[in-house]
């Protein structure tokens, strides 16, 4: 039975604070975050809120500056934090060293792949969670986390074996432009109305979503991945699911930069690619990046 020597969370937010806890029931885990949370975790343990209660006692530091024989890194940052993530383990990783892609966005797992000298993986979260203050983290959902068949089978035990829901897929390039169409319509929309996700399944917004939805699967097509053109029903049903604030809004709230450029940015750079009409797109955008700089 496969087990990690060691477990790093590369970017111990949200979603890389829920990873690590649930995985350091079963192996070792040390969380990488910025100086205040590393402060506040070493002091008082993660503390866990919503559909867990409980108090976690690991370590904590600001950079990974070992890396152990079989290890596992899970990068969990914004993705326009990558860069400085991926140099900062650059001469550290080992050939058996696995990391794992847990991000928004679609495709930047084949650029830390040409950068790095171990194996890179893919997955895909539909959890849910936010950060109420540093070192205190409400788990909000427990949804599906997604792994290749291919070359994931590792990932998909160890999370498994810590509660997570897992399901391994034949083409988790769908899967990372499925999400990718759900961030697209939830994000910008939450963040501009300032609501819950389920929120947003209201009749006034339902052609808004289909155009969205429509534009975005005109250029996941164009790229290769095929997405069905019902694929607007299941955005619907997933938005009536979740109740949580989106990223978005959350980083607004906090005066930080959004993921925006990797999601609705995205598509209307590749609308442009291929000559593809991306206007909601576009306006939706530009409204995110206007409420970043006017810190509304």
């Amino acid at each position: 039975m496969y087990s990690p020597k060691n477990i790093y969370i590369l970017g111990a937010g949200a979603m890389g604070s829920i990873y690590g806890a649930g995985l350091s029931e079963k192996y070792p885990v040390t969380l990488i975050a910025r100086s205040e949370t590393v402060n506040k975790i070493k002091n008082n343990g993660l503390e866990i809120r919503g559909l867990i209660n409980k108090t976690y006692k690991l370590p904590a530091q600001e950079k990974i500056t070992r890396i152990t024989d079989n290890a596992i890194i899970f990068l969990t940052t914004k993705v326009h934090e990558s860069d400085s993530a991926i140099q900062s383990i650059k001469s550290l990783v080992k050939k058996d060293t696995l990391l794992v892609v847990v991000q928004n966005g679609v495709g930047q797992e084949k650029e830390y792949q040409k950068k790095l000298n171990c194996t890179v993986i893919r997955a895909i979260s539909e959890c849910g969670a936010a950060v109420i203050s540093p070192g205190i983290v409400k788990f909000n959902s427990n949804k599906a986390t997604y792994v290749n068949k291919n070359g994931g089978g590792k990932i998909a035990h160890i999370l498994k074996t810590a509660g997570f829901k897992v399901q391994s897929v034949n083409d988790i390039k769908k899967k990372e432009w499925e999400k990718l169409i759900i961030n697209c319509v939830i994000n910008p929309l939450g963040a501009i109305l300032n609501v819950r996700n389920d929120k947003l399944n209201h009749p006034v917004l339902e052609k808004i979503k289909e155009n969205i939805v429509k534009e975005c699967v005109e250029v996941a097509n164009a790229t290769g991945v095929r997405i069905e053109q019902n694929y607007f029903k299941k955005v619907n049903n997933f938005i009536s699911k979740t109740k949580n604030y989106n990223s978005t809004l959350q980083d607004l709230k906090l005066g930080k930069t959004t993921e925006i450029d990797y999601l609705n940015g995205k598509i209307v750079e590749l609308g442009k690619k291929y000559s593809i009409e991306t206007s909601i797109n576009q306006m939706l955008f530009s409204l995110i990046k206007a409420m970043e700089d006017l810190a509304v």
